[in-house]
């Protein structure tokens, strides 16, 4: 446990009797593989292939955004103060190459990065797209 929350990041959080467990990474279940990996051998690829949004977030918590950024060969299509639009590889099974906006939660200071559609060409479009804006984006006055 860390500040209260399941947390382990070499083991599991919880251990139960026959060999049942549990593992959590900031209070987010999260598979064996991802807690127990180092960091430099876990591949950046499972950002693309995960459904849950807290999982990537944990997943790229712990390798880092900028080494997944480098090991995917990702491509800024544009900047926007803390916000960057990145194009990631295209794998076997895509169609179409996959677009990303990268952010920093103004909140915990950690970066992450949520898929977008792939008509998106700017951050802005991006952030607008992301609160349901029909044209611009409306910058708050304040993040919290």
């Amino acid at each position: 446990m860390r500040d209260g929350i399941l947390h382990c990041y070499n083991a599991p959080a919880i251990e139960f009797s026959g060999n049942w467990n549990i593992w959590c990474l900031n209070g987010v279940k999260v598979s064996k593989e991802i807690v127990e990996t180092p960091a430099h051998k876990l591949d950046p690829e499972l950002i693309l292939n995960g459904k849950n949004v807290e999982v990537r977030r944990e997943i790229v918590r712990k390798i880092g955004i900028e080494k997944i950024c480098q090991k995917l060969q990702t491509k800024t299509i544009d900047t926007w103060g803390d916000y960057e639009l990145l194009e990631l590889p295209q794998l076997d099974d895509m169609r179409i190459k996959p677009i990303y906006l990268k952010m920093k939660n103004p909140s915990i200071g950690v970066y992450h990065m949520e898929g977008v559609p792939p008509n998106i060409k700017t951050c802005k479009q991006a952030l607008a797209w992301r609160c349901d804006e029909k044209n611009d984006y409306i910058e708050p006055i304040k993040l919290t």
